[in-house]
């Protein structure tokens, strides 16, 4: 494509690869990131708690199975350095609804409900810089 405006091939080459780079980074770095919640005993047992999966685009996914009940969950490294939580005056977690989060210290717990036992996945959406998102979908 910029060949065709005459660039090199080389110099496409060199274009398309910091495109692709850009696209591929995380906005995280390399740092991994939990499903820490009362699912889970707060990652306590770090082999049964949900690790985040970077799928491009700022976008991060993990799931879990879980039964009815009320649960509570942040996002967050293993040493809680940082966590995506509720804001102050947040209402529970609709399923299938895009909820904003925010990344504060200390920030509240997410709340949602489970009507019945289901895998659930978790997809984190850091694309925007200014509004971080959690969906939660039936999957």
């Amino acid at each position: 494509l910029s060949i065709i405006a005459g660039e090199s091939l080389e110099d496409a080459i060199a274009g398309a690869e910091e495109v692709l780079n850009e696209l591929k980074a995380q906005p995280l770095g390399d740092k991994a990131i939990y499903l820490l919640g009362s699912m889970n005993d707060w990652g306590q047992n770090l082999e049964a708690t949900p690790e985040f999966e970077y799928k491009g685009q700022g976008i991060y996914e993990t799931f879990v199975i879980l039964k009815e009940g009320e649960y509570e969950f942040k996002i967050a490294p293993i040493d809680w350095s940082f966590d995506f939580g509720a804001n102050k005056n947040q209402e529970k977690v609709g399923i299938g609804k895009e909820n904003v989060i925010v990344k504060v210290p200390k920030s509240k717990n997410l709340e949602f409900t489970v009507v019945e036992e289901s895998k659930l996945v978790f997809r984190l959406n850091l694309s925007d810089e200014q509004t971080a998102t959690i969906r939660i979908v039936r999957g």
